[in-house]
């Protein structure tokens, strides 16, 4: 298992990015639902955000993503 505090800190443009690509308003499960074959390759949560609910948002799609 991945150790998030081990990450690098994302760029203000990176989160900026993060923020308006991925809508928060629904789950990471539903997201990846609808979108999740539209990723071939998916790196935002190779980083950390200073925003707690983005990066717990972020990570879980991630782990959805790849089945961690």
């Amino acid at each position: 298992m991945r150790n998030i505090d081990d990450l690098p800190l994302a760029d203000p443009a990176r989160e900026r990015d993060a923020r308006a690509l991925f809508p928060l308003d629904i789950s990471p499960e539903e997201y990846a639902a609808r979108e999740g074959e539209n990723w071939y390759c998916f790196s935002y949560d190779d980083y950390r955000y200073s925003d707690p609910e983005l990066e717990r948002w972020i990570h879980r799609l991630g782990d959805i993503l790849f089945e961690r």
